[in-house]
């Protein structure tokens, strides 16, 4: 047997003779033989002491069985399970191991450990134009070129997607942020994809491993360091620091927050009006959420809404705030049956895939009409990927619902945005409205978005009006409506519902002296009867109102028949 016995296991006689004086009369193994020609044979041995009357040993039996195959694909099999099918590197659960030995190896050598997270900037984009296949190549094509940059020592893994991440053994901070710059460089080199040569980039987040790091803390602080170097621009590297921790714990701390508001019911929805420039009329309200926390007191969107998105929360919240809105605009409808609400869309909702049977659900929950429902669209929206949004918005606009294009002007693709998708209106960004009349180019923006949206057939609303002059350049530009603090701040429903019952009525033009106004109707009232004061606009409404209806009340005109 030892001529055909593999070099690296142990010989059988020497096998043999350590079960016997173990006492074991059997055992069975895995081995490996060669062939004749070199080749190995894996087989399974089944070892067997046959003794004799007396009880003496008289020879053994074995028995082989050929387990080549098996063996072969029990080896592919645990390949599959810990590397990656597209680029055959390590996959999560590899890396976890991995990263767990690393860290403790460091721990034990006082060494320094470092882990980088890559992400492809823009990919979705690229997979989107070029195809699924094109897009896998590519990420071969990048999975090469990092392993070709890094050191034998250090541990590269796909953990899906466009994402990678690179655990460097004994290495700095400093150490750690070379490597990612010769990553980044190396990725910019250009690619061939199909018949055309394209140029790509990558965002890197820096973490260092400290005396208390876990394999998933490492990778949690190395994510949000990559998404921090995504938000400053892309294509650059940002290493993980306190800073960045206490951000990273306030993420946590109101993650789990908004969790509980959503359980306890903590949110309320507020609204905006939105006014006609040429009537004064209330047309439309936005739906904004509020969250006021018992522990933290009142808390702003603009701290909890991103942790929302970035969390996956808001689909719930914002499939909660759509029902909502939609309810209270069913019992506003019922004073004025031509008023509308304007609902927010998120990119995670959109994305989430089910979005057009949830808003057909509510729809028809609340029995609503479609055309009344504005669902609000930030270009930001599209950076993700146009294509998928084709369908998705058709299917929306099959529904008879509206398609508003929000803070319009502020993206480098509005015009194209508004050429491919069947939007009905656009939000002028306030950060243009702040601008009218005192920044000419700001005014001249606008007029041209107003004349562009006539153009289309689109209804234009400007957004974050704050003055007088404002509202009046907005009307010599024929605006269609408009919505800011000068004319309404966010109000309970309650303050809606009084609105439209007294079929309120905004006063666009700048008053004239209190004196030089005319009366409202013209009546003269008897002397013994005082004239009421009349009533003090509400505290969120700041333009100057006249309160009065559509038509003479029921009072107004039996007054003017009694001439009393």
């Amino acid at each position: 047997w030892a001529e055909f016995t593999h070099p690296d296991d142990v010989p059988p006689r020497q096998e043999l003779g350590a079960r016997m004086a173990a006492g074991h009369d059997s055992y069975e193994e895995e081995r490996r033989y060669l062939r004749p020609d070199g080749s190995v044979v894996w087989a399974s041995v089944h070892v067997a002491c046959v003794r004799d009357e007396a009880g003496e040993p008289g020879y053994y039996l074995a028995y082989l069985q050929d387990i080549t195959e098996r063996t072969r694909m029990a080896t592919e099999l645990a390949h599959l399970a810990l590397h990656d099918t597209l680029t055959g590197l390590p996959n999560a659960t590899l890396l976890a191991d991995r990263l767990t030995h690393a860290l403790a190896s460091a721990r034990r050598r006082s060494a320094q450990l470092g882990v980088i997270f890559l992400d492809v900037d823009r990919f979705k984009v690229i997979n989107d134009s070029y195809g699924r296949v094109a897009g896998d190549d590519l990420l071969c094509q990048v999975a090469a070129r990092l392993t070709a940059t890094i050191r034998a020592s250090d541990t590269l893994a796909r953990l899906g997607g466009d994402e990678f991440v690179l655990v460097c053994d004994d290495s700095s901070g400093q150490a750690a942020e070379h490597t990612a710059q010769r990553v980044l460089a190396a990725v910019r080199r250009p690619y061939r994809v199909g018949n055309g040569e394209i140029t790509i980039t990558v965002s890197a987040g820096v973490a260092l491993a400290d005396v208390n790091a876990t394999p998933q803390g490492l990778l949690r602080d190395a994510d949000d360091a990559m998404h921090v170097a995504k938000g400053l621009g892309r294509d650059r590297i940002e290493l993980f620091d306190e800073a960045l921790r206490i951000a990273a714990e306030q993420l946590l701390s109101i993650t789990a927050a908004l969790r509980r508001a959503l359980e306890l019911g903590e949110f309320s929805v507020a609204y905006q009006p939105v006014i006609d420039l040429t009537t004064g009329a209330m047309v439309s309200a936005e739906a904004l959420l509020r969250w006021d926390s018992p522990d933290r007191g009142p808390i702003g969107p603009e701290q909890f809404i991103p942790v929302a998105e970035k969390s996956g929360l808001i689909i719930k919240i914002g499939a909660w705030v759509l029902e909502q809105a939609c309810r209270q605009l069913s019992r506003w409808q019922r004073i004025d049956p031509s008023m509308t609400v304007a609902v927010n869309l998120s990119v995670r909702q959109v994305m989430a895939g089910d979005i057009v049977g949830q808003i057909k659900g509510v729809l028809t929950r609340t029995q609503i009409r479609p055309e009344s429902l504005y669902l609000e669209l930030t270009e930001s929206l599209f950076m993700h990927g146009i294509a998928h949004f084709d369908t998705t918005l058709a299917d929306l606009k099959d529904l008879g619902v509206r398609l508003s294009l929000d803070d319009f002007g502020t993206g480098y693709s509005s015009l194209s945005y508004l050429s491919r998708f069947p939007f009905d209106a656009v939000k002028i960004d306030q950060a243009f409205t702040r601008g009218l009349g005192a920044t000419p180019h700001d005014t001249a923006l606008v007029a041209s978005i107003v004349s562009m949206a006539e153009a289309r057939g689109l209804t234009v609303t400007a957004e974050g009006v704050e003055d007088q002059s404002q509202l009046d350049t907005l009307r010599g530009m024929r605006c269609d409506r408009a919505q800011g603090f000068y004319l309404g701040r966010p109000m309970p429903a309650d303050a809606i519902t009084d609105l439209l019952t007294r079929s309120h009525r905004w006063q666009l033009a700048a008053a004239p002296p209190r004196a030089a106004s005319p009366p409202i109707y013209e009546h003269t009232p008897a002397p013994a009867v005082p004239t009421a004061p009349a009533p003090p606009p509400p505290p969120y409404i700041r333009a100057p109102c006249t309160f009065t209806r559509r038509r003479p009340s029921r009072d107004v005109m039996r007054l003017l028949r009694t001439g009393e």
